[in-house]
């Protein structure tokens, strides 16, 4: 909190002047992985489940063990055979679009040129 004054208000009443230094808290947003699979091949996906998952276990392998072989061979799977990219860490607006970029850029460099031509 900044300063607190008091100011002649309407009649018998006093106004109240408050100056304060506030700042909106900004979450930067957080990078993560985005998996694309249409790009990915889901054929070889099978076919890596298919060998090493079907062929090594059988009905009386515990379901323990079963969960966490699985869980392995997934993160192993999208590690490995799926196809990613990582999101921006950039704060974007989707209403920003190219043509708007641009518009912008063309704005701040004729408003750059004239400044500089003093006209």
């Amino acid at each position: 909190m900044g300063e607190v004054d008091r100011v002649p208000g309407v009649s018998d009443h006093q106004g109240i002047l408050a100056s304060s230094l506030v700042k909106a808290r900004y979450r930067r947003p957080v990078k993560h992985r985005i998996y694309l699979w249409k790009r990915s091949d889901t054929d070889a996906i099978m076919a890596f489940f298919s060998y090493h998952f079907m062929q090594e276990f059988d009905i009386h392998t515990p379901v323990n063990q079963l969960w966490s072989v699985f869980k392995v061979k997934c993160t192993e799977i999208l590690e490995t055979l799926v196809v990613s990219k990582w999101s921006s860490e950039h704060f974007s607006q989707p209403w920003i679009t190219g043509d708007v970029k641009r518009i912008t850029r063309q704005q701040k460099k004729a408003h750059a040129k004239a400044s500089k031509s003093k006209s």
